[in-house]
């Protein structure tokens, strides 16, 4: 790879100061003048009419300044598939659908006047199983509309409806080769079912929003979300505001993994602010994220592979079931984007896949650290295990002779490129000395060893646009929208527009998440945001540094094409001694004549791809990233409990922008692809209420469950993506990936049995232990 002077070098972090000191401010820190607190009301019913809501009582009590229901709520509905309103208006389709909200002077009394609004209910049967709920019989219909409700144009997303699965909101297809034939020319059939639970994004900040109107009829907004500028539209839809009104800001974000896309208290607060007149703060509390804070989706995999005998995989079925709950969210865009995830690792002649996201009558769902990849991810890759075990061919061995390479066809139909799948593959297993020791026992402790492969798609047709200023004493100013939460995108933008401007990182200022100030941004999720902001940077930087040429020309009498700049000067390229300071290009006060700036803008759109809606072929993936992880654990016979005790992952994101950030993104990563494996599930009781929506009930993995030390162990490969900025690829989602599978495959190699749920907790891995017995 190219040597770069501040590319690639592990610069400490922009926000490291204002975050170990505390002055780092979130959503929930502000504090406009006459704050009031929000607090929601939600259904006690899984399913069911609201005949009456009296709300009187509640208005009454001092300290109260505005309650809001769907009464008060805009008739428009929200989301892609437009089937869910702001606030309940008519139907409760989960326990938990706020169906009231309130403001008051005090958390306090907000909640008391919570306690004071009467709603009546006709409860109705509800469907809490997503495959009773896809049946053609099933007897709960949850939208009856759903076939008139409106959907939003989405790059490379169609909608599909299935008139004889009343609770199926999309239908995602794959149609590759010929299945029948594939499948007639294997020599061996496997297949089995697996299934994922309903996962937290368990962020330290919880979703949270602060409302502020002005008395010219505009509001200011500060919430916490990843959607960036675009949901400042979704509010100006919603609510029918002009977009010079409203002012979004998104201060950081303390985590968020994709559950805070989309917009959940926000609206509400809108609502409680413009009935009141005051600004109105709303923080869900823990149990009310568990709730609404859109968990990653459940799923049910089902597989069929045909291979030959010499491991040769020839055809692949796959038939998904996604539960999105109520309403269908971003689960219309995961079920729909998350197929790639089955795409991009393996060559597969001929493929068949059919995804069903299927509405429930329990809360949304949404994305979680790779909308959907990791679903399919998991499946396949246990899968393949088992199928080498049945041929008698090492795990090791038929991936590599199934893996795309450079120059393959994908599934997708599309051409295979910058894909180093292969080497990460080898890297890990070499670390855990795959095929030395695969199983060996210690006491009641049974040490063995999994690998895993996977992927993560960017989708084509989205857009990054940057402001970049140049200031009089040599700093360069970039606005952006990125979403900064704790990935350290700030960091990295500095450092690609320190790398133009011959500068340091620290000679970077960066102005973030203000629609006052920073241009539109699609959002921080897809793994988009370093190769999009990236390549806007880039493309605007050039555009700066040109204007700074041309003002230095002028300053210097030497063409601009023969100047350079760095270190806060212009210097003739020929003649270095001819050189001026920015401050020299300025006049007194920092304004250039006839300019007034020099200020630059642009935008960086990856084209919109291709897919057929039928069969799903196209050019539909901007790119890929890639990795492949190795994990040695401990197995305990007795109690089924697993310790992970080495994890050794290699990736292929393209240039290595700042490893230091990239390290902490990998690491995060590990923890919480053990979380999914073995400890983290989502549980309800009979009535469709969440029965451990806490941190005491919900187990999440500590320190002391991951690995240490060299114990753990990660790193790249690849060569340089040829549209990534510098070369560089995303890495956040990826690095998770292959974790869950890797973790499962070494549990089953311990155990000589199959255990296809997650997560694998110790109670689950104790009975499957003892039922082969």
């Amino acid at each position: 790879m190219a040597e770069y002077s501040v590319i690639g070098k592990g610069f400490i972090r922009k926000d490291a100061m204002d975050k170990v000191t505390g002055r780092a401010l979130y959503a929930a820190d502000m504090q406009p003048k006459g704050l009031t607190y929000g607090r929601l009301l939600g259904s006690p019913i899984a399913h069911g009419i609201i005949k009456s809501i009296d709300t009187s009582e509640a208005e009454k009590l001092e300290g109260v300044v505005a309650v809001v229901t769907g009464a008060d709520a805009p008739d428009i509905r929200t989301g892609y598939i437009e089937d869910r309103h702001v606030i309940c208006k008519k139907k409760v389709r989960y326990v938990g659908d706020p169906v009231a909200a309130v403001a008051a002077v005090t958390p306090e009394i907000a909640e008391d006047a919570l306690d004071l609004i009467k709603v009546e209910y006709e409860e109705l049967p509800a469907v809490l199983d997503p495959i009773e709920s896809f049946q053609s019989d099933c007897p709960v219909v949850i939208h009856e509309d759903l076939p008139n409700y409106r959907t939003k144009p989405v790059p490379l997303l169609t909608y599909r409806l299935e008139p004889d699965h009343k609770n199926v909101f999309i239908h995602r297809k794959i149609r590759h080769g010929n299945i029948e034939e594939g499948f007639a020319e294997a020599d061996f059939i496997y297949e089995d079912t697996y299934t994922m639970p309903r996962a937290q994004h368990c962020p330290m900040e919880p979703h949270a929003c602060v409302v502020e109107p002005d008395v010219n009829g505009g509001i200011t907004i500060w919430a916490s979300e990843q959607g960036g500028v675009r949901l400042k539209y979704f509010i100006c839809d919603t609510f029918g505001l002009e977009s010079s009104k409203v002012r979004f800001i998104t201060p950081y974000v303390g985590g968020g993994f994709g559950g805070k896309v989309d917009l959940m208290v926000t609206p509400i607060a809108v609502m409680l602010a413009a009935k009141s007149g005051r600004p109105v703060r709303l923080e869900m509390s823990r149990e009310e994220v568990f709730i609404h804070g859109n968990p990653r989706s459940p799923a049910i995999v089902q597989i069929k592979d045909g291979y030959k005998k010499d491991g040769t995989l020839v055809a692949r079925q796959i038939t998904e079931y996604i539960n999105g709950g109520a309403y269908s969210g971003h689960v219309t865009v995961l079920c729909n984007d998350g197929a790639f995830g089955a795409t991009g690792t393996y060559r597969v002649p001929h493929m068949k896949l059919d995804a069903y996201g299927v509405h429930t009558n329990t809360p949304a769902t949404g994305p979680y650290r790779a909308l959907g990849a990791e679903l399919l991810d998991f499946a396949i890759e246990c899968h393949m295990d088992r199928a080498a075990e049945q041929l008698g061919i090492d795990q090791l061995e038929i991936r590599k002779m199934n893996l795309l390479v450079d120059g393959d066809i994908d599934a997708n139909n599309q051409v295979t490129y910058n894909n180093a799948t292969m080497e990460a593959l080898d890297k890990a297993a070499e670390y855990i000395q795959w095929g030395k020791d695969m199983r060996r026992e210690d006491g009641p402790w049974i040490i063995a060893k999994g690998l895993a492969c996977g992927n993560k798609y960017t989708m084509s047709g989205s857009t990054s646009s940057i402001i970049a200023k140049a200031h009089d004493d040599g700093t360069i100013e970039i606005r952006h929208y990125q979403i900064e939460m704790g990935q350290g995108c700030n960091t990295v933008l500095a450092q690609i527009a320190a790398e133009q401007f011959g500068i340091t990182p620290d000679k970077v200022k960066i102005v973030f998440d203000d629609s006052a100030f920073c241009p539109f941004d699609h959002g921080t999720f897809c793994s988009r945001g370093t190769f999009m902001n990236g390549n806007a940077v880039l493309k605007t930087c050039r555009k700066l540094k040109q204007m700074v040429l041309e003002r230095g020309a002028e300053v210097l009498g030497v063409p601009a094409e023969q100047l350079d700049t760095s270190n806060g000067e212009i210097f003739e390229i020929n003649n270095p001694e001819n050189r001026c300071t920015y401050k020299k290009m300025f006049n007194n006060g920092g304004w250039i004549p006839e300019k007034g700036e020099l200020i630059a803008t642009s935008a960086f759109t990856y084209d919109e791809g291709t897919i057929d809606a039928e069969t799903g072929q196209g050019e539909p993936v901007a790119y890929y990233s890639y990795g492949a992880i190795g994990i040695e654990l401990a197995l305990n016979r007795d109690t089924g409990e697993v310790r992970i005790l080495k994890s050794g992952g290699w990736y292929d994101a393209g240039q290595i922008l700042n490893e230091k950030t990239i390290q902490g993104q990998i690491d995060g990563a590990v923890a919480m692809g053990i979380g999914q494996a073995v400890f983290e599930e989502t549980l309800f009781n009979s009535n469709g209420k969440i029965i451990n929506g806490n941190y005491r009930d919900y187990k999440i993995p500590t320190m002391l469950d991951i690995p240490f030390n060299e114990g753990i162990e990660s790193g790249f490969v690849g060569e340089p993506h040829k549209r990534g900025p510098y070369g560089a690829k995303g890495i956040g989602e990826v690095a998770m990936v292959p974790i869950m599978p890797a973790i499962a495959n070494a549990i089953n190699n311990a155990m000589d049995v199959k255990v296809n749920d997650l997560p694998m907790t110790k109670e689950r891995v104790w009975r499957a232990l003892h039922s082969a017995k």
